[in-house]
C-alpha cells in the first residue's frame, strides 16, 4: 500500500507533468521557462528539483509517454489484426483530443529539441508494434499479398503521423478523426482484400 508521502509525490509529479505539458503547448518548449511551468503546475521549485533536474528532463519524461502508450496497447487474439490497426489510429487520434500529456509527447517527438534518442525509441516503438498487427494481419489473410509488414507499417505510420500534423495545423486536433476517417477510406481498397475491407470498420 502506498504511503500518503508517497501519494503526494505521484500527485505532484503528475501536476509538474501536466503543467510543462500545457505551457509547451502554449508557449513551445524552447519558449517555456521554469517559473512559467511552475506556475502551470502550482508547484514549487523545490518539489520540481526533487523530482526532475531540469527543464530537460521534464522534456524528455513528456516525450517518453509516447512510448508508454504504445507499449500500453494489448494485443486481442479474438479480433483481427486488420481491425487492430484501424482502432489503434483511432485511439490515438482521441488521445490527441483529450489527453494534454500526449499531445504534448507528440509535439516534442515530432519536433525534437534535442531529444533524439527518445524520439527514435518512441517512432521504433510505433513502427514495431504496427509490423507486429501488420504480420497479423497478413497471416490472417486479410492483407494483401502484393504487401509486407514493412511497408505496411512504415506506410500506416507515415500517415497516420501525416494525419496528425495536419490536423494539428488547421484545428489543432479537432478534426483528426475526421482525417483518419478518410485516410482509411482511401487507402484500406488497396492494403486489404475486398472481403477485409467489407467487413472492417473504419
Amino acid at each position: 500500500m502506498s504511503s500518503p508521502q508517497q501519494a503526494r509525490a505521484i500527485e505532484t509529479r503528475d501536476r509538474l507533468l501536466r503543467g510543462a505539458a500545457e505551457t509547451f503547448s502554449v508557449k513551445g518548449y524552447e519558449g517555456s521557462t521554469i517559473d512559467d511551468i511552475l506556475a502551470a503546475s502550482g508547484v514549487s521549485k523545490g518539489s520540481m528539483y526533487f523530482h526532475f533536474e531540469s527543464k530537460a528532463a521534464l522534456g524528455r519524461a513528456i516525450v517518453v509517454l509516447q512510448t508508454e502508450m504504445v507499449n500500453g496497447f494489448e494485443l486481442d487474439n479474438q479480433v483481427p489484426a486488420a481491425q487492430q490497426l484501424i482502432d489503434a489510429s483511432f485511439a490515438f487520434g482521441r488521445a490527441l483530443q483529450s489527453d494534454p500529456l500526449i499531445r504534448a509527447s507528440v509535439r516534442m517527438t515530432t519536433e525534437g529539441h534535442g531529444f533524439d534518442d527518445e524520439q527514435r525509441i518512441a517512432f521504433n516503438e510505433w513502427l514495431n508494434f504496427v509490423t507486429e498487427l501488420s504480420n497479423r494481419a497478413i497471416s490472417e489473410g486479410d492483407i494483401r499479398g502484393c504487401w509486407s509488414a514493412s511497408e505496411v507499417a512504415q506506410t500506416l505510420t507515415a500517415g497516420v503521423n501525416g494525419s496528425q500534423q495536419s490536423s494539428l495545423i488547421y484545428s489543432n486536433y479537432v478534426d483528426i478523426l475526421d482525417r483518419l476517417h478518410a485516410f482509411w477510406r482511401m487507402i484500406a481498397p488497396g492494403l486489404f482484400t475486398r472481403e477485409a475491407t467489407e467487413r472492417l470498420r473504419y
